[in-house]
């Protein structure tokens, strides 16, 4: 599964100026690449295992609001 940032994503990355927890390194990653981004790619590049990855994902696509979708 490839994961990119909404619209509402890709504001509040622009409104993170650092990255406090786990949600909030996926979400500037996402921002800095502008293609779709696979669960292993940033589960090496943010140096955790898939499964945190999934649980992140999870959690920013079940928001009111959500963060990410997936493609």
């Amino acid at each position: 599964m490839a994961y990119t940032l909404t619209a509402m994503g890709k504001t509040v990355a622009l409104k993170h100026t650092n990255v406090n927890d786990p949600e909030d390194a996926v979400i500037c990653y996402l921002y800095e690449h502008n293609e779709p981004i696979e669960v292993d790619e940033l589960a090496g590049e943010l140096r955790t295992t898939e499964d945190n990855i999934m649980k992140i994902t999870n959690r920013l696509l079940n928001m009111e609001s959500p963060f990410i979708k997936e493609v």
